[in-house]
């Protein structure tokens, strides 16, 4: 059986790169969901974990199964269980997970390969666990869903659901259960060895729709930003629409890592700041200036930022509460950094010091209930809080549906760093204001 002791990893943190990325896309959420209070997932072609990380934020023990070892090694450098196995290792467990997810890696299996498949998973599952799948509608021609269904019913699976994803007419999904009685034969072994071929773990993750305001998780994705802030921030605007494509982000580091540069690259323009000489071979509108509660309406003044504008992003490891409290003008969606080594409650940030500069620990920023009942006071709605325990995200209340709101509790994530489980080293010397 696995152990439940897992690692608190979550997703991979991509390395440093120089001019434009291929956006990215992590739907994966809605599927990790499934399996909630499991003891024993196995994801099969795990690739680099990213479905491990949705597991593992549910408190989910899982091990991996990847033949390909540079992928493999992505996922064990982040704390993963991962196995140089293809679906032929569900040998050497029988009746072992209660819950075995195939997704897009699985697409090349076709035909009586699925049919073999199917076998090893039943093989492998305890009764009554589950079996979730996930790929393309084309991926069922000729056979068809319901040829699908017979497979899944002959290795002794029930429950069998098989079914177009919601609002993705292009896709399925198999969802479907061990039964109680005994299982078929499984295949010789030398047939299901031609599975472990037909994996393909770099093979992108479906898209489907935001079902509610809330669900962001699935939008997570990484072009420039430090986490996943750029797909949550398309699917946002996806949402609420956008007026003049225009950017201000206080915070923007050199740009190599910011929420600001996939927008500028796809038409935004606007206005980046940060206390760093931006580098010399850029085409982001990186200007150096120290930001303060008393020079930030000043700056904006001086760059003719407009008083209504889509975007307002703020990381500044310190002063991030009062500065955004100092700010008159009315942005739609607001980013802003919180302190996720301190819980949501009680509401709290660092005393105003205009030359405050982080040391390092945990005495930095606000705490999540803070941003959050300044955001109430400005007309703001917070709606969803980063994996990472990160930033934040704020949009203008007038622009949602009325409907169901989410405390603030409800929303946080403590601190993750660089999706490890990570936290910020203690101040002792610290000093926290109540706000």
């Amino acid at each position: 059986m696995l152990s439940s002791q897992m690692p608190t990893a979550t997703q991979d943190k991509r390395p440093r790169f120089e001019g434009f990325a291929r956006p990215s896309r992590l739907v994966l959420g809605p599927y990790a969901d499934v399996f909630a209070g499991a003891q024993s997932v196995l994801v099969l072609g795990c690739g680099r974990g990213r479905f491990m990380d949705s597991l593992v934020l549910r408190d989910v023990p899982c091990l991996g199964f990847e033949p390909d070892p540079f992928l493999r090694r992505v996922a064990e450098a982040k704390g993963y269980r991962v196995q140089p196995s293809g679906p032929e290792g569900l040998r050497a467990f029988p009746s072992t997970f209660d819950g075995i997810f195939l997704g897009r890696s699985g697409d090349g299996i076709r035909g009586e390969g699925l049919a073999r498949l199917l076998l090893l998973v039943a093989f492998a599952l305890q009764p009554g666990g589950t079996f979730l799948l996930r790929r393309p509608r084309s991926t069922l021609e000729p056979e068809g869903p319901g040829q699908l269904r017979a497979w899944a019913e002959a290795a002794g699976l029930e429950s069998v659901q098989v079914a177009a994803v919601q609002g993705d007419p292009q896709d399925f999904f198999l969802h479907a259960r061990r039964g109680t009685k005994a299982l078929p034969p499984l295949p010789p072994e030398d047939e299901a060895s031609l599975l472990d071929f037909q994996l393909c773990s770099e093979a992108a993750p479906i898209e489907a729709p935001l079902r509610n305001l809330y669900d962001l998780e699935r939008f997570e994705s990484q072009r420039f930003s430090q986490g996943g802030e750029d797909g949550v921030l398309q699917a946002l605007f996806d949402r609420i629409g956008v007026t003049n494509r225009y950017l201000v982000e206080i915070g923007c580091g050199d740009g190599a890592q910011c929420n600001g540069a996939a927008l500028i690259q796809d038409g935004w323009r606007g206005l980046m700041v940060d206390g760093l000489v931006p580098p010399s071979q850029t085409s982001l509108p990186i200007h150096q200036e120290w930001v303060s509660a008393e020079t930030i309406v000043p700056l904006l003044e001086k760059y003719g930022v407009p008083e209504r504008f889509d975007l307002l992003s703020i990381d500044i490891d310190g002063n991030d509460y009062w500065v955004w409290k100092a700010i008159p003008h009315r942005p739609r969606v607001v980013v802003i950094e919180y302190n996720g080594n301190l819980p949501p409650n009680p509401p709290l940030t660092i005393p105003y010091d205009p030359n405050f500069q982080w040391r390092g620990g945990d005495h930095y920023g606000a705490s999540l209930g803070a941003l959050a009942r300044l955001g109430r006071e400005k007309g703001y709605r917070l709606v969803y809080c980063t994996q990472a325990g990160v930033n934040a995200f704020f949009v203008d209340a007038r622009l949602l549906p009325p409907g169901e709101q989410l405390e603030v509790e409800e929303l946080y994530r403590p601190a993750n760093y660089y999706y490890r489980g990570l936290r910020s080293s203690h101040d002792p010397e610290g000093v926290w204001q109540p706000v």
